[in-house]
């Protein structure tokens, strides 16, 4: 969503998904008296969906959105931190949160995940990665001269939710693509800056030293909007949950 005023376009989308995918009925929509959701007004009388509304001034009496609000935001701030990645990648980190919280069991749920809730089936754990860390994608497919290197070093932006992909971030190009052979390097963070004044540490057998010692010094912006970028569609099985910017 770019603006609030989306929510008329996105709710209908989002009762369609709910009603061909997991067969069942939107019986009432719980909000605040904002604008945006006053303005579905009719859309909700002409489809039976009941608007509860609450009072004004009054957050805490829709405590289930606020907290969860909460949860969302706190973790992918949790994961900006770790990964020592500005702000303005905020967009990635709240959509990794998401999609890790909705594979996090939970007592609500009698020790099941939502995902699993929702789908019958274990979410794939062994793909969960470090967000922010340094990887190397196979990124031959963009290459444009076949003497290019059949890899660069990126940065782990989070979970294509529509492909058995990640997205990685290319320094370099300032882009987003999408790559599914990847080699991880958990732990290291390309964005982290050391101290100058404290000597880095020596790296480990098989670590690429000469890129991890580089890669500070590149100049990091925010990547630009590229054709790579995953689309939201409806996801086939575990890859993605069509609640992954709204977590469950």
């Amino acid at each position: 969503m770019t603006h609030k005023s989306n929510v008329q376009t996105i709710f209908p989308q989002f009762r369609n998904l709910v009603e061909n995918r997991f067969n069942t009925k939107i019986k009432s929509l719980y909000s605040d008296n904002g604008g945006e959701y006053i303005g579905l007004k009719n859309y909700l009388s002409v489809h039976s969906i009941s608007h509860y509304t609450t009072s004004p001034h009054n957050p805490q009496q829709n405590g289930m959105s606020e907290r969860r609000h909460r949860h969302l935001v706190e973790t992918g701030l949790t994961l900006l931190v770790d990964a020592h990645m500005p702000l303005y990648y905020w967009p990635y980190a709240f959509q990794t949160a998401a999609y890790l919280i909705n594979r996090m069991s939970t007592a609500t749920l009698h020790k099941q995940s939502p995902f699993e809730k929702l789908f019958h089936q274990r979410p794939n754990y062994l793909k969960l990665k470090q967000f922010g860390c340094l990887y190397y994608p196979l990124t031959r497919p963009y290459n444009k001269h076949k003497l290019e290197p059949k890899s660069k070093p990126c940065i782990f932006m989070g979970y294509n939710l529509s492909q058995n992909a990640y997205l990685c971030f290319e320094p370099l190009t300032k882009k987003i693509i999408t790559s599914r052979h990847v080699i991880f390097h958990e732990g290291s963070f390309p964005f982290h800056q050391p101290d100058h004044n404290s000597s880095l540490p020596s790296p480990s057998a098989g670590q690429h030293s000469s890129v991890m010692i580089s890669l500070p010094k590149l100049s990091f912006a925010s990547p630009s909007t590229s054709s790579d970028v995953g689309t939201e569609v409806l996801p086939s099985s575990e890859h993605g949950s069509p609640f992954a910017l709204s977590p469950l």
